[in-house]
């Protein structure tokens, strides 16, 4: 919506699979990132779950008025404009898929992630672009 974010809330749901040094470097990322990015964490939730581990963040923040943008606004022959490295992080996910079949069918195999950092960093690792909105906006 063009807002710059102020705080954040999670929300979180896991099973009994997870330790409690996983949650601990869950919230570690989670507080490493608020702190690169400037945004408070405020709150959430934390509840079981039999599916694994689901995650609910909301985002708060602040915008101008006149700045703000709503996907209600789009109409039709409107420019729509990407940025970024389109597919990168799929790519990532793909080294990934490929490497675990391979690992489930011979477990003494050892991943082969050489020459793909870059893509399995937009995977595993993805970063927000702040700069951008202050792209549009200027």
């Amino acid at each position: 919506m063009n807002a710059i974010p102020k705080q954040i809330l999670v929300s979180v749901a896991l099973s009994n699979r997870f330790s409690i040094e996983a949650i601990d470097e869950l919230y570690e990322g989670l507080l490493l990132a608020c702190d690169k990015y400037n945004v408070d964490l405020v709150g959430g939730d934390t509840t079981s779950s039999v599916a694994g581990l689901i995650l609910s963040i909301t985002a708060i923040g602040t915008a101008e008025k006149d700045h703000l943008v709503y996907r209600s606004g789009a109409k039709e022959h409107d420019l729509i404009c990407v940025s970024g490295d389109l597919g990168g992080a799929y790519m990532g996910l793909q080294v990934l898929e490929r490497e675990k079949r391979i690992f489930v069918e011979n477990p003494n195999i050892q991943p082969d992630l050489g020459g793909n950092d870059y893509i399995l960093e937009r995977q595993l690792k993805p970063e927000a672009r702040k700069e951008l909105l202050k792209n549009l906006l200027s």
